[in-house]
């Protein structure tokens, strides 16, 4: 397992399942290249718990996660910072030490609302003018992945 110097102790992500999956069950089945798999992550959505647990075993990460929240751990939905304030107060993480994955301009702007660094993924069918104000814009997890080195660096500054 890569170990990240400095890295963060809580990658919290959330993903609309609606636009994303496809690309999210191509790129996990491949538990090795699990690109959160160096540090904690919890699965953050809005969606419905019951949404949340189907989508998470469907696509085979249970084991991987340090847990999940849904709608019901927040009163409003994004871009309200809520669902990931909820995720931190959950696995009781520093946001300094943490950063969101999101496909959303929805994502960023709640994530940045706790404050959260966010790395945006361009699954979410968002253009890119509207991924801007993420600190890492990248077409998917796998690219993600092979900038680890480059994100670590975030947290060095």
């Amino acid at each position: 397992m890569r170990k990240l110097h400095g890295s963060p102790s809580v990658k919290v992500a959330t993903f609309n399942f609606n636009s994303s999956f496809n690309l999210f069950k191509s790129r996990l089945v491949d538990r090795e290249g699990w690109p959160l798999r160096c540090t904690r992550t919890h699965f953050a959505s809005s969606s419905n718990p019951d949404e949340v647990e189907y989508y998470v075993g469907l696509l085979g990460v249970e084991d991987l996660l340090a847990g999940t929240t849904s709608k019901e751990d927040a009163e409003f939905s994004k871009p309200s910072p809520e669902i990931f304030q909820a995720a931190l107060d959950r696995v009781k993480s520093d946001p300094a030490r943490t950063f969101a994955v999101g496909d959303t301009p929805y994502d960023i702007l709640a994530a940045h609302r706790v404050p959260l660094p966010v790395i945006a993924v361009r699954c979410g069918g968002f253009p890119d003018e509207t991924l801007a104000k993420a600190e890492y814009v990248f077409d998917d997890l796998v690219q993600m992945t092979g900038e680890l080195d480059r994100i670590d660096e975030y947290f060095r500054k």
